[in-house]
């Protein structure tokens, strides 16, 4: 009897002294996704930390503290830049809404880009006809360009001429030219020369509100100019083509990307002949001039024809100081993302 009690007693002893050992012994922290039980495991996948399965429970924790932050700065930027488009960006391209092409549009777009060549060649067989049988007058209007010391060019360019993307070439914006070099209107047109010198309508970064100031030029300004052709500066792609609708400044307005960063914008078009996406050459013609949308410190902007002009803006956003150009380095002179085009024009 008393030799059972001690072995009793001695079972009771080493049992409770096992479970003091193996309570006192430092548990091992687990290191990978296999270390985790399998209730874990899905509690973690529910918290959202199945993309960071193959790290340790505590690497977890450490990666979605980090991805908090980081949404949380991302919809810090969001809210700035709706604020960004509620106010003084409410006119960028960037604060538009996308409006997806109708398949008829597309069609049709499609078919107006096959019969270009042959609309080319039918407006250079009527133009050789015209030339027949107004010598006369062309000699008269050569005389008249003289007089006002117009540049010649290799094939007129009369406003208002009818024809589809490219149908007209500037003789003075170089084939192939990469970089926004030049002045994008006809050099039969007395504000080509002026342009050139630097007398515009109105000027790059003037005060137009507190807030808010010019991005670009405006070159024209007189009815005269109405349905001018207008051309594209470089070679590019079509980044956008807005149509003018109620209460925007922009009106009718085309941009291009081009290479090294570039934009182009051409504002208050009275046609446009491009599409989105379209491959651009440098010195075809993209539109003609209007006076559609108006001022941005209009409630709702409306011109009169009287007012015709076009706005042409150059943006960069990396903002290079300065560019290598055919005839030397250019500095840049910046507001925002858009920079002074007069010193490219003046090439």
């Amino acid at each position: 009897m008393k030799l059972r009690c001690g072995f009793l007693l001695y079972a009771v002893f080493a049992t409770n002294g096992a479970m003091a050992a193996s309570f006192l012994k430092p548990a091992s922290f687990p290191k990978t996704i296999n270390d985790v039980g399998f209730n874990d495991r899905i509690k973690n996948e529910a918290a959202g930390y199945a993309p960071f399965k193959d790290a340790s429970a505590y690497m977890r924790i450490q990666l979605q503290s980090v991805n908090d932050a980081l949404a949380d700065e991302i919809e810090q930027m969001e809210q700035e830049h709706e604020l960004y488009c509620l106010t003084e960006g409410r006119d960028m391209p960037e604060c538009q809404p996308y409006e997806p092409e109708s398949q008829n549009q597309q069609n049709e777009q499609n078919q107006q880009q096959n019969q270009t060549q042959q609309n080319q060649n039918n407006q250079n067989n009527q133009e050789n006809q015209n030339n027949q049988n107004s010598s006369s007058q062309q000699q008269q209007q050569q005389n008249q360009n003289t007089s006002s010391g117009a540049h010649e060019s290799t094939q007129p360019i009369t406003n208002g001429t009818p024809g589809t993307y490219c149908a007209l070439k500037h003789p003075h914006l170089k084939p192939g030219q990469t970089q926004p070099l030049g002045v994008p209107v006809s050099p039969e047109l007395d504000i080509y020369d002026k342009a050139r010198n630097g007398s515009v309508c109105s000027s790059f970064g003037g005060a137009r509100s507190s807030t808010w100031r010019h991005h670009g030029v405006d070159i024209g300004c007189n009815a005269k100019y109405y349905k001018s052709p207008v051309f594209a500066v470089a070679d590019g792609v079509v980044r956008s083509v807005k149509k003018a609708s109620a209460c925007k400044s922009a009106g009718n307005m085309i941009s291009i990307t081009h290479a090294d960063g570039f934009i182009s914008y051409y504002m208050h078009l009275d046609s446009i002949y491009v599409t989105k996406g379209q491959k651009i050459k440098a010195g075809c013609q993209i539109g003609t001039m209007g006076y559609t949308g108006g001022n941005k410190t209009q409630q709702c902007p409306k011109m009169g024809k009287d007012l015709t002009h076009l706005h042409y803006e150059l943006r960069n956003k990396s903002k290079p100081a300065a560019i290598n150009t055919p005839k030397g380095k250019v500095s840049l002179k910046y507001v925002d993302q858009s920079f002074d085009p007069m010193p490219l024009m003046k090439l």
